[in-house]
Order: structure tokens, then sequence, then C-alpha cells
């Protein structure tokens, strides 16, 4: 019995554990390199080219032409299986509202951490800003790690 609790406990303190760690790396700035919705570039449509996810699970996303004043929302992060996983924004956007598979890259060419999400509708790569890329080299690993 004693075991059989021990081990639940590890499986849900694992699962909490990689999960906060994908907290970890996607809070915070990121510019945004390519945005595709629909399979058209959206790139000019967009007001500023940044996008900011806090670490209380709140966002704020890119003012587009079409929406202005619709640029909060909510992220949340699910884990489908392992080294897959998705992102969750929530908000009155109709272009940035959904589910997106996430994944990270190291770009060691310009020493920085990538981000692409794609969702039905969006695809989406950005650049995570102000990230000391040298002394954050064993969580950016790990980021691309799980995520691939």
């Amino acid at each position: 019995m004693t075991k059989k609790i021990l081990i639940i406990f590890s499986f849900i303190f694992l699962n909490l554990s990689c999960s906060s760690n994908l907290d970890k790396g996607i809070i915070g700035w990121w510019t945004i390199d390519e945005i595709y919705h629909k399979d058209i570039n959206i790139f000019s449509n967009i007001l500023s080219n940044s996008i900011y996810f806090y670490s209380n699970g709140t966002c704020d996303l890119p003012v587009t032409l079409e929406n202005k004043s619709q640029n909060k929302g909510e992220w949340q992060i699910f884990e489908n299986n392992p080294s897959n996983y998705s992102i969750h924004i929530m908000t009155e956007n109709k272009i940035f509202k959904g589910d997106y598979h996430m994944q990270f890259h190291n770009n060691k060419k310009d020493r920085m951490l990538m981000l692409t999400l794609e969702s039905d509708s969006l695809i989406m790569t950005a650049r995570k800003g102000l990230l000391n890329y040298q002394s954050n080299l064993s969580r950016i690993k790990e980021l691309v790690e799980k995520t691939n």
C-alpha cells in the first residue's frame, strides 16, 4: 500500500515539475519572426510583433488591425503525451484564441531560444527576448528535448 502511494505521489510530482519547467521556459517576452493565419502571412497586419507570457497565466498578445482592443488573454500548458505539449490561449481575439502545439528550438548560430506555436489556423515562430543564452544553455537543451 505504501509503495503504491509513493508511486502515485512520485508520478504527480514528476508531472508537475515537467509542466513548471515548460512554464518557466515560456514565461517572458517573445518577438515574432513569422506569423501565418490560414496560410496567409499576416506579419504586416500586426501592429506589434511581441507576445508576453506572464507567470500568473495571463498574456499580452499582438494587436492586429482587425482586433485592436483584444490583446489580452490567459494561457495554460498541457502535456498531451511525452514530447507533445500544447498551450491553450484563451482570448477574445479570434486570431490567437485556441490550442497550439508548441516546440522549442535552439538557434545555435544566432544564440537564441526559439518557439514555434502551431494550431489549425495559425503558425507562429518567435524568439525569446532578454535571455542570456550562455547562462541558460541547460534550460534551453531541456526545453528542446521535452518538446521535440
